[in-house]
């Protein structure tokens, strides 16, 4: 119908300016990995060594800032890395002991 908002019937769907092709990484395409806190830095920024020796910057992750969970110096962590940028990286995990 002519006063159909975009996106109703009879007017076509609305894209959002988005190619099939231009899909947002998810949580499942990161590689997880596993390392120790070494540096607790500010605003919920960590240096974290991973076992290979690698070393990188990880942020807490959104369930680990909304349940209050806490990383300190030497906390064994898994850390999911993109594959676009290996050098930082999103902390998913906080290991017990």
């Amino acid at each position: 119908m002519a006063g159909d908002p975009p996106g109703f019937p009879g007017q076509g769907v609305v894209n959002c300016g988005k190619r099939e092709s231009e899909r947002i990484l998810a949580k499942d395409d990161l590689a997880n990995l596993e390392g120790t806190v070494t540096e607790a830095r500010g605003g919920g920024n960590f240096v974290v060594k991973l076992e290979n020796g690698h070393t990188l910057t990880a942020k807490l992750g959104g369930a680990m800032r909304r349940f209050r969970i806490r990383v300190i110096s030497g906390d064994r962590v898994t850390i999911g890395v993109s594959p676009y940028d290996p050098t930082h990286g999103l902390i998913l995990y906080r290991h017990k002991n």
